[in-house]
């Protein structure tokens, strides 16, 4: 059996079991615009990510993880389990491999159910949200390892043990921001303002700074190879890539899917597939 055959296995089994846990979690108590609203903050959460580096690591930060945390304290229920995969897949259904994309809704479907029943379980307030969201974001990381181990034959606990290093700061950072904005959406709405305003300059002024760092490391990596060395630049930013490699080789689960100048790379069927998203998505 292929790698993609077991993953899609897995992502039945995880839808299966999301939907078996809702049925003792129940639809919860929301108001009738909290489904919309919990879709369309989730399309600009998981839209509007931060692309950085931490300790060598290329990594995209989005806030997908911390707005899920304010249905968590203020009304826990099967309906957030239907209303953050929807907003998952609407946001990168143009971009992303359809193989890819329903793993990624599945896996938060099954994390955020369980999340929900344990939060539900303990105290429906801030306590037992803590303490969902910690299960949440824990089994999250636990799932994502999974297909990267399938396809690139690695130990699942080596990949695991990879991802976690980065994937525990950002746990921590996403139940603490969610859980104030969660608080306030429930005690003080409009100092949601407060919190909102501050967070999206910071999350601005990060972006215009990754931006000028990754021109000035292109400047840097043009110099060094006009002065005759050979570089082997490892990256995943397609337009750092695209602007200084003259050769690139694109890997996809560790196996090369194309190989050659940046126009061909750019035009490959593969390469799109996997990295840039459908035909009808590009451009």
């Amino acid at each position: 059996m292929n790698e993609q055959r077991w993953i899609q296995i897995i992502i039945a089994a995880l839808v299966v079991g999301a939907a078996a846990i809702c049925v003792p979690l129940g639809w919860g108590d929301p108001p009738l615009w909290a489904l919309p609203a919990l879709i369309a903050v989730g399309l600009l959460a998981e839209t509007a990510n931060l692309k950085m580096s931490i300790g060598g690591q290329a990594m995209a930060i989005a806030l997908t993880d911390a707005f899920v945390a304010i249905p968590f304290v203020i009304a826990p229920g099967a309906w957030v389990v239907l209303g953050v995969p929807i907003a998952v897949i609407l946001a990168n259904l143009r971009r992303t491999p359809r193989i890819k994309l329903a793993f990624n809704a599945a896996q938060y479907a099954f994390a955020l159910a369980v999340g929900l029943l344990v939060a539900d379980s303990i105290d429906e307030g801030i306590v037992g949200a803590a303490v969902g969201l910690l299960v949440f974001g824990c089994l999250n990381y636990t799932l994502v390892a999974i297909p990267i181990a399938i396809s690139t034959h690695r130990p699942y606990a080596s990949v695991l043990g990879h991802i976690s290093k980065i994937g525990s700061i950002q746990i921590v950072g996403n139940i603490s921001l969610g859980l104030l904005a969660g608080w306030l959406a429930q005690n003080a709405p409009l100092g949601l303002l407060g919190l909102v305003a501050p967070l999206i300059l910071l999350w601005w002024s990060y972006q215009q700074q990754t931006e000028r760092e990754t021109e000035a490391f292109g400047s840097l990596l043009r110099r060094l190879a006009a002065d005759g060395l050979a570089i082997c630049l490892v990256e995943h930013d397609m337009t750092l890539v695209m602007d200084v490699c003259h050769t690139i080789n694109v890997l996809d689960y560790g196996r090369t899917i194309a190989a050659g100048p940046p126009d061909q790379v750019r035009n490959d069927r593969a390469v799109i597939e996997a990295y840039l998203g459908t035909p009808e998505g590009v451009g």
